[in-house]
Order: structure tokens, then sequence, then C-alpha cells
């Protein structure tokens, strides 16, 4: 007898009738042989896809834990999420690297994941998806430690290759938001419908209805700037605040002539009841160009650039 040399195909498997004649010999004649042939084909293929799955080890977690955790135990809440008895954590950032990798959490000591132990389990270059949290969830994280793996020995090092998006804020080339974003309208939302969102941005831009709901930014027809944060360029400003635009102040001398001089394209300074918005206490003058002045003491205005309109949106 010898043995079947498999191939790497997933062939159907021919049914042996009453009057198929049970004789060996080559697979294509003998009808026994044939069938066993094509189970001995199947299972070599099989073995080739588990080959390849391995090669792309995938483990999750329900949440990742990017600061230390100085004790092992118990149930506490982990980055908005409180695990349960059974929920596989990924640790991170340990101050013992040794110590990162997945857990499976417990109310008193948590145990290494079996699956995640050693080269086998939690090979180099291993992904690591995580399902919730409201810094982590969503994210994906690789091991980017080289064998050998010692678990509880060798230090673990991973990267963040895909990161938690909400709350970003990008433009768009469209009139209508693409999927997984909200356009920045100051809309008051569902806080459980945008749940992700709310984590992220609470209250900042709107109170919505006290209770249900909360406020997106509202950034249709405004210029965004880069938040001071202390430096002291912008100073007083709060994270999300809005501002009005800043006078632009000269002295010209004449009631009829703005501070850029004469007359601007040919048109001279006319006086309109109007008064700039933020500024109550000037009569204004506006040309015809957009450029106001204020009577004889000066002349301002407001710094437009040139520009295109898109639109903003905030990914939920």
């Amino acid at each position: 007898m010898t043995n079947f040399t498999g191939t790497a195909s997933f062939d159907p498997v021919r049914r042996i009738e009453i009057s198929d004649r049970v004789l060996g010999g080559d697979p294509v004649s003998s009808p026994i042989n044939g069938t066993l042939q094509s189970l001995v084909n199947r299972d070599t293929y099989l073995q080739s896809v588990a080959a390849s799955a391995a090669g792309l080890a995938i483990r999750y977690a329900r949440v990742a834990v990017t600061g230390n955790v100085s004790a092992l135990s118990g149930l506490s809440a982990r980055d908005g999420v409180t695990p349960n008895a059974g929920d596989i954590v990924l640790l991170t950032a340990q101050t013992t690297a040794a110590q990162n990798g997945l857990w499976v959490a417990a109310s008193g000591a948590w145990t290494r994941f079996a699956n995640a132990n050693g080269d086998t389990g939690l090979p180099p270059g291993c992904l690591v998806s995580v399902s919730e949290g409201t810094l982590g969830g969503g994210t994906v994280w690789g091991l980017m430690t080289v064998a050998p793996i010692v678990v509880g020995t060798t230090g673990l090092a991973f990267r963040l290759v895909v990161a938690n998006d909400v709350g970003k804020i990008d433009l768009f080339a469209m009139g209508t938001p693409p999927l997984g974003w909200l356009e920045c309208d100051g809309t008051a939302i569902s806080r459980t419908t945008y749940a992700r969102l709310f984590a992220r941005v609470g209250t900042t831009f709107g109170e919505g209805d006290g209770s249900t709901t909360f406020g997106v930014p509202d950034l249709r027809g405004e210029f965004v700037r880069g938040w001071d944060h202390g430096r002291g360029v912008d100073t007083g400003r709060a994270f999300g605040s809005s501002q009005l635009g800043s006078p632009i102040a000269g002295e010209d001398n004449t009631a009829n002539n703005s501070v850029f001089g004469g007359t601007i394209n040919g048109n001279t300074p006319t006086l309109y009841d109007a008064v700039l918005s933020g500024y109550s206490s000037f009569n204004t003058k506006y040309l015809e160009s957009g450029i106001p002045e204020i009577g004889n003491a000066g002349s301002f205005g407001i710094a437009r650039p040139r520009n295109v309109a898109f639109m903003y949106c905030i990914r939920y």
C-alpha cells in the first residue's frame, strides 16, 4: 500500500454507487480511491488555509488600557468600560513590560488569556482589535516584539495601528456628510445614539436639552483657528469658543476718504445707518468694496482672505 499525495484543492467528493467495483489502483479508474483522493485534497486545502490564517494572527479584546494597572485584579472600570468576569483586557503600557498583553478579567486575580501565551498564541506582528472604550474603542494594536517570546519574562511592546478618530473634524468637497460623519451645523443630537461622540466632546458645543441631547460644533461660514492653550498669542480663549473679527484701525482725517486713501476702485465711501456687529458705539460708513470707515476718526475693516467653501464634518 502507498500513501496518497494531496493537492490543495477543494474537490467534490464522489459517492460510491452499488454498481461500482470496490477495487484499488489508480484514483481515476478506481471509485473508492478516487473518493479518498478527493478527501485528501480537501484536507490539504484546509491545512493551507489554516496556515495562512495563522500568519494573519488577530486577537480581540473588549477594552484596552494605555496606563499602568498596579493591581491585576478586580472588575473596576477601565477606559469607561466596567468589564465582566471573563472579558479580555489588553494592557499596553505596564511599568513592567512583561505584564503587557491579553488578560482575562476576574473579580479576583486576572489570568493570562489562554490563547495569548508564547509565539503560537500571540506571535510577533499579531493584531489586537479593541471593541469598546472611550479612547480605545475601535482601535487596533500591533505587537512589535520580535521572537522568541516567553510570557511573563519578555517585555511586550504594542503600537497603535488604527486609531479611534471619533470627534475628529475634517473638510469634505461635497454637500452631504459621508457615512460615519455629521455636518458641523450646531445641531442637537442624541446622547444615546451618538454615545461615543458625546463621551469625547461632551457639552462643549452645546447642552442640547440638558439631558438627552448635546450640540455638535457649528462651523458653517467660520474660519477655524488653533487653540492658544497657554501660548499667549490669543490669550483668554476657552477651548471651542467663538471670536469676533479684529478691527483694523487707521487715521485718515476726512469724512469721505478711507484710510486706504481717496477712493477705492473709484468708489467714494457712502454713509449708511447700519452698525457693524460687535462695535455698536461706532458710527460706521461702508464702501462698496465692503471696507467700513468710522467718520473722521479713522477707518477699520475685518480681514477676509480669499477662500473656498467646503463642508466641515465631525466623526462619530
